[in-house]
């Protein structure tokens, strides 16, 4: 090999040397680069979330207190009227012997802003008529009931108890005394 061919090739092999270290550098300074942009946009992100962590917060507690009262508001509103009382007399006193034409009024119950009135569930001794009335005897003294309670949230343990109380009269509680003092 010939002195100009020995020189020409440690030239192109220096060229080349030369080539590889500007890309291994090109290379090194877009890895720290791009490690650069990422620590930047970590930052930026990290410092926004911050902010908007706080705001969040503070946003979700003053939702939630206005929901909160919100919902207060509205279940008082809906269930001011609520009710469940015995309509009509509730005890009836009666002698022995007295007419009576007993006609069963009910209850009204109102739960949660709803009549449910006709879902009463109703126990007693009384007897009802063809017609469907209960029906009381005066004849003899005792005491009748009708028990009124309903399948409700609200009102599941309630009852309301309309009374029937069929006394003696006078006249009989004299004869009673005089047969206690014959005896």
């Amino acid at each position: 090999m010939s002195w100009d061919a020995y020189n020409k090739k440690r030239k192109a092999l220096k060229e080349l040397a030369e080539k590889a270290s500007e890309l291994a550098e090109n290379k090194n300074k877009t890895k720290s680069s791009n490690s650069k942009l990422k620590n930047e946009a970590t930052k930026k992100i990290k410092n926004t979330t911050k902010k908007t962590h706080v705001g969040i917060i503070i946003s979700v507690i003053i939702f939630a207190l206005i929901g909160i009262g919100g919902g207060i508001f509205a279940s008082h509103k809906i269930c001011e009227n609520d009710c469940f009382y015995v309509i009509g007399e509730k005890n009836i006193e009666l002698f022995v012997g007295d007419d009576f034409d007993f006609k069963d009024e009910g209850v009204k119950i109102i739960s949660f802003g709803r009549d449910i009135s006709n879902k009463v569930n109703i126990k007693t001794n009384l007897t009802k008529d063809s017609q469907g009335n209960y029906v009381v005897d005066t004849s003899v003294e005792g005491e009748y009931y009708i028990i009124y309670t309903i399948d409700d949230i609200k009102y599941g343990n309630i009852q309301k108890v309309r009374t029937i109380s069929i006394l003696p009269t006078e006249s009989s509680i004299d004869n009673q005394s005089t047969e206690v003092e014959n005896g």
